[in-house]
């Protein structure tokens, strides 16, 4: 179903939090002859779509119908006749798809997980200067908000300042156990094992941050952007519950930069996308 570009439109998907979800942005072309590549990659988009998804667990016949509605919409002709400059694709169970048209074009690309990644079509639906920022390191959280071009810190009881403190012996980590973590023998008598000892502690620590970000992002909408090195990324969106968590994070360490350096670099990933 073809729904209007405006703000309430967004929002109200931005809300969506159901798993598997399908987000796909796709540039068009401006010529009738190049539209039968576009709708060849937007199927192919919906192929790579389909092995995510069963790759994630589910069977093959699940995965097919879920794209079923995406084909459909890339055999329909009368859609290939716009004069949009991109498309804006959203999938969920059962069979339930909604696009946009847009009027710039988008990055090609395409998210499967929970709810939707809408930040891309909430710049052009005219509150892209609107979002949050985690700047995340081993070593430090802090959490901002851009509010039309003006940004602050905001705090987040709970918010954990170091992974040190996961250390054993920490009163900490009687909340690790309310994770389901099983205590030293589990998380710190690993010896051995690195790099696999270490990723278990980041999740717990991101687990944990992720609980202190909750009441601060309730009935939230605006996109919340991730700054870290490039391996915590993947760590953090396995602990998030926040649907809004933007798709693409500002990679690099965030230990030694300014808070004015990672909103500007926010600011120009929103404006490429």
């Amino acid at each position: 179903m073809k729904i209007s570009l405006n703000k309430e439109n967004v929002i109200e998907l931005g809300k969506e939090t159901s798993a598997p979800a399908i987000s796909i942005y796709l540039p068009l072309s401006n010529s009738l002859s190049g539209r039968k590549k576009d709708q060849i990659n937007l199927e192919n988009l919906l192929k790579n779509a389909a092995k995510q998804i069963i790759n994630s667990g589910f069977d093959k016949s699940f995965a097919r119908n879920f794209v079923e509605p995406g084909f459909v919409l890339a055999q329909d002709h009368f859609s290939w006749k716009t004069k949009a400059a991109g498309l804006a694709v959203f999938i969920t169970a059962p069979q339930i798809l909604r696009y946009f048209e847009l009027p710039t074009a988008p990055k090609e690309s395409i998210y499967v997980g929970k709810g939707f990644d809408t930040a891309r079509i909430k710049k052009m639906a005219g509150d892209e200067q609107n979002f949050y920022l985690l700047a995340a390191s081993k070593n430090n959280l802090a959490l901002y908000k851009n509010q039309n071009g003006r940004f602050e810190k905001i705090s987040a009881a709970g918010m954990p300042k170091s992974i040190k403190e996961l250390e054993p012996d920490k009163t900490f980590e009687s909340k690790l156990q309310s994770h389901g973590g099983g205590g030293k023998s589990e998380l710190f008598h690993s010896q051995g094992q690195g790099k696999e000892t270490e990723k278990v502690l980041l999740l717990r620590f991101f687990q944990i941050a992720n609980d202190a970000l909750r009441p601060v992002l309730a009935k939230k909408t605006e996109p919340l952007i991730f700054a870290g090195s490039p391996n915590l990324f993947p760590i953090f969106r396995k602990a998030n519950t926040y649907p809004g968590l933007y798709g693409i994070p500002i990679k690099g360490s965030t230990d030694n930069i300014l808070p004015e350096i990672l909103i500007k670099k926010a600011l120009e990933l929103l404006k490429s996308a």
